[in-house]
């Protein structure tokens, strides 16, 4: 009766029955056969279910050995044999009730182990409560017990892990291991055993892998899922030529470019395919790790040590609020969008007065996706009439004002739309978060507003000093401003203009061979932009440790490389010349600002020790725009009028031509 039950218990709950689709297959066998299929169904089980029993058996024999020190007393013998056909029933009974007999034995796993000690333990506690009740004491010795239940379930997962491994091994033989392309895998931590474990599953197997490397002494020698760990890191050139490596899988998420850089130049140069994962701001933790495993990009050889600047303390900000973002269809704005949506707000504006990316924005994070949260306003920040209604039909708690004129080329070419956009819309949208009680302001601003050369990083200081004089006269409204340096992969960045050009053939236009940037990822920026709104308490501006800059020749050379070619002779790199408003090296703070600790280490608060009027980018910024009458452009008039109180002049002063 055990036996029959157990053999319909096999299959589990949910999967289609093979007899039912090998019936549909063929028509012709249709009456013979299920029939057919259940007698082969049933054997395999009997199979299995003898050789649990024989286990019981054994381990059942082999715990009076042990406790006998393998002379058993006839006494015990004959308790032995008296017990074991009830110590069998009991321990089906615990295993079938504990659903062992429903484990894929092919795909056994620390979960289908525990499974069966959990099922075992039960076993071994009725069979002594049983076994006192009835038998005389002293029959089954408490130690017999133990030994049984400690033997009983390794024999049942080596049995279950030996089904595994066969039909592993079968499947390689079938799919053909052998042609998969031998690969290194350099990390030997939690995600190379994952990735392991995830090529192992699959076949036929995308790589072969012939061990691991790694630069911690401890692990060199020692073996991870049976693959050896080979050596460190130096090591990597030599064995991917002794082996014939033609992949090398980089499992170090939370690595450094400095760290990366000296791991992939060589094997790039030698022709071996380097893929790794995304750093650890860009990785889905709860997702497979092969799938996110990709082609070393640019972007992989300029990360900095990961700097989380994560805060669940901001998290709880922004739960629950009403967040309106300007600028939302850029790169900082699409990406603002993104991350505090998992902060679950109660509504997010998306304004921007970009039609297509707008659009774009809403197929990615639409209402579909967040019905009664997510909605999309077309406008401008320079049309307070339209700022206005927004307000007042959306009332925010938060505003996050990333949008902006940032080309340093175009606002040098065009400074009445850049003080129009950068300051005027800047002063558009932080009035009427004022006078509507907006709880917090956050200017996204820029490093070229430090002691800026050009007239976009004037335009973006001097929106930072109108921001600190409105601070003064706020309210409930909290004021402040972030700096960041140049984001990697944002609309018109230089990875994407290198990007069009090598597809051209070259050459890669660099401006002087000297010139340096810092670089950050967008999520790394927004991250630093959401934990400041936690930080404000009201006219600061932050800035995060940036690193060190990087020489934009190195990039466009490591661009070349990546792409399979030879700087300077498959692709030429030709120097420009500075563009006009451009520095040779971006600065961290103004001259008249001090460094303040907060409360990361890796964030930094930037005081001004003097008033706006000692600043020298909103005289900059009124030079370039001239003198400007009333009558014929009074936007910007009123605009001058404000950069004149900013400088700490009269509205009524001369506007010197520069």
């Amino acid at each position: 009766m055990i036996q029959a039950n157990l053999d319909t218990l096999t299959l589990t709950p949910g999967m289609p029955d093979p007899a039912a689709t090998t019936s549909a297959a063929s028509p012709a066998t249709s009456a013979a056969s299920p029939t057919k299929l259940r007698r082969a169904r049933g054997r395999f089980h009997f199979l299995v279910v003898a050789a649990i029993l024989g286990i019981l058996t054994g381990s059942w024999m082999l715990s009076y050995l042990l406790r006998f020190d393998f002379a058993v007393p006839d006494l015990q013998a004959a308790y032995m044999a008296l017990t074991l056909p009830f110590m069998l029933v009991v321990f089906l009974l615990s295993l079938y009730a504990n659903r062992v007999f429903r484990i894929l034995r092919t795909y056994v796993a620390v979960h289908d182990a525990l499974t069966i000690g959990r099922g075992t333990a039960m076993a071994a506690v009725l069979t002594y409560v049983l076994s006192s009740l009835l038998l005389p004491p002293g029959a089954v010795p408490r130690s017999i017990l133990l030994f049984h239940a400690i033997l009983t379930p390794v024999g049942i997962c080596t049995l279950f892990l030996a089904f595994r491994l066969v039909r592993e091994r079968r499947m390689r033989a079938e799919k053909g291991e052998a042609s998969a392309a031998p690969a290194l895998i350099v990390g030997a931590g939690d995600s190379g055993d994952a990735l392991m474990r995830e090529i192992e599953r699959i076949a036929p197997p995308p790589v072969r892998v012939l061990g691991f490397l790694d630069d911690d002494p401890a692990k060199q020698g020692g073996l991870l899922r049976g693959v050896p760990v080979l050596g460190g890191t130096g090591d990597l050139l030599r064995l991917a030529n002794e082996l014939s490596i033609r992949q090398v899988l980089v499992a170090l998420p939370g690595v450094g470019g400095e760290t990366l850089r000296p791991i992939v130049g060589p094997l790039i140069e030698q022709g071996i395919q380097v893929k790794v994962l995304p750093s650890i701001v860009g990785l889905l933790l709860s997702e497979p790790l092969l799938p996110q495993l990709k082609n070393v990009a640019i972007e992989d050889l300029l990360r900095r040590e990961p700097v989380r600047v994560d805060d669940p303390r901001s998290k709880e900000y922004l739960r629950g609020r009403r967040v309106l973002v300007t600028g939302a269809a850029g790169s900082i704005g699409m990406e603002l969008c993104r991350q505090i949506l998992r902060y679950q707000p109660s509504r997010l504006v998306a304004l921007d007065c970009a039609e297509t990316p707008l659009h774009d924005l809403m197929l990615e994070i639409g209402k579909g996706l967040n019905p009664g949260i997510v909605f999309p306003e077309l406008g401008d920040v320079t049309d307070p009439v339209r700022l206005k209604a927004l307000f007042a039909k959306y009332q925010p708690d938060v505003v996050f004002h990333a949008a902006a004129l940032k080309h340093v080329p175009v606002c040098e070419d065009h400074p009445r739309e850049a003080v129009r956009v950068n300051v005027g819309g800047t002063k558009n949208v932080a009035l009427q978060a004022m006078q509507s009680g907006v709880g917090l302001f956050i200017l996204i601003s820029t490093d070229k507003a430090v002691n800026p050369s050009s007239v976009m990083g004037a335009t973006k200081r001097c929106a930072e000093l109108l921001l600190q004089d409105l601070s003064e006269e706020a309210g409930t409204t909290r004021f402040a401003a972030v700096r960041f340096g140049n984001v990697l992969g944002s609309n018109g960045s230089v990875l994407k203009i290198f990007k069009s050009q090598i597809e051209k053939g070259g050459p890669l236009t660099v401006t002087h061979p000297e010139m340096r940037r810092y670089f950050m990822t967008i999520p790394e920026a927004v991250e630093l932009v959401l934990q400041a709104a936690f930080m404000a308490d009201g006219g600061e501006i932050f800035e995060l440790d940036m690193g060190s800059p990087v020489k934009i020749v190195d990039l466009a050379e490591d661009f070349i490389r990546l792409s399979g070619r030879t700087p300077g002779q498959d692709v030429k790199i030709q120097f420009t010349g500075i563009r006009p408003g451009e520095k040779l090296f971006e600065e961290l703070y103004c001259h008249q600002e001090t460094i303040a600790a907060t409360s990361h280490p890796k964030v930094f608060c930037l005081k001004s020790s003097e008033r706006s009027g000692g600043d020298p980018a909103v005289r900059k910024v009124l030079n370039h725009l001239g003198d400007v009458q009333p009558d014929s452009d009074p936007t910007l008039a009123e605009l001058v009028d404000d950069l004149q109180v900013l400088a700490g002049e009269s509205v009524s002063s001369a506007v010197t031509m520069s």
